[in-house]
């Protein structure tokens, strides 16, 4: 969304630089001014969507499920051929079970994937055993459960993004009132 924003900033100001040079502007000055400014939101657009497109990192945006409040972000990055999935969630006081599941959060394949560790106080770090672009060469949703007592109620989800050269480096996780066994 924020990579979105940028372009259209960028795309503005290009417009207005050309604009004025298209209507024989007489200020040199202002149109170089523009042209320059528009020239440094073009770079900075650019280096906002070689950060994006990072072969390494993706972050995800869990969305709550089953009215649970628990929303926030799990950043997804390769490190020495595996990938460390770290949790940054709101209103998750845990622990909550969390899994990598094969599927999207609409449709998840029941049996995990990969576990991760339990979200406490809303934070969690886990290591797999598995690259990020295998997760991101198929269908795979992170996945947060009630508790270890309530796995059949999910409060938390968010799809992991396919790889590609035209996307952004983040999500929105499916927001869906499903209750699904494991």
């Amino acid at each position: 969304m924020r990579f979105g924003k940028i372009m259209i900033v960028g795309a503005c100001l290009a417009t207005l630089s050309f604009s004025l040079v298209a209507c024989g502007g007489d200020d040199e000055g202002v149109v170089d001014q523009v042209t320059e400014q528009a020239g440094d939101v073009t770079e900075a657009v650019g280096d906002a969507a070689d950060d994006a497109v990072s072969d390494d990192q993706v972050t995800v945006s869990l969305q709550a499920q089953n009215d649970s409040n628990i929303n926030g972000d799990a950043k997804l990055e390769t490190e020495d051929g595996q990938t460390k999935v770290t949790f940054d969630l709101e209103n998750a006081a845990g622990p909550h079970p969390a899994h990598l599941h094969e599927g999207t959060c609409a449709n998840l394949t029941p049996a995990p994937r990969y576990p991760l560790t339990d979200v406490t106080g809303g934070k969690s770090e886990t290591t797999v055993a598995t690259t990020l672009a295998e997760l991101q060469g198929s269908p795979h949703a992170i996945n947060v459960h009630m508790s270890a007592q309530d796995l059949e109620t999910y409060v938390a989800c968010a799809d992991i993004p396919a790889a590609t050269g035209s996307t952004g480096g983040t999500t929105t996780g499916a927001s869906t009132e499903t209750t699904t066994a494991p």
